[in-house]
């Protein structure tokens, strides 16, 4: 299974594409992709090319993403959220949210950069 996982953080999406099964899997792709700016629309629509041309490379099965509190302690900003509104209006695929508590079980064997830890793990849990 062909699985993406993503993380939210600040005005960025990290992600990572693995494929495989939750006890043996290969990272294909890892990276980020950042909003500079909510209030351009030139910049929105930057995000959403780059985000469309992650989804037609990847072609994923499944997307896992690292839920985040809408709002109190912890929560997404506002860039977050309209990056995450992007990401569901673009992807086709099966998506599900992983709580923080679940990706705490999760061990690694390391992710290529630690920015996409938490992407790795949300992708392995959702296999």
């Amino acid at each position: 299974m062909k699985v993406l996982g993503i993380e939210f953080n600040a005005n960025q999406m990290c992600y990572v594409v693995i494929e495989g099964n939750k006890v043996s899997y290969e990272i294909l792709d890892h990276g980020k992709i950042a909003l500079s700016s909510t209030r351009s629309p030139s910049d929105l629509k930057t995000f959403q090319v780059a985000v469309s041309g992650l989804l037609k490379d990847a072609v994923p099965e499944k997307t896992a993403i690292k839920q985040k509190n809408e709002r109190g302690y912890r929560s997404m900003g506002p860039t977050a959220l309209k990056m995450e509104g992007l990401l569901l209006a673009t992807i086709e695929c099966e998506v599900e949210f992983i709580s923080s508590q679940k990706l705490q079980k999760i061990v690694t064997a390391g992710a290529p950069k630690k920015f996409v830890d938490e992407a790795l793990k949300a992708a392995i849990s959702a296999m």
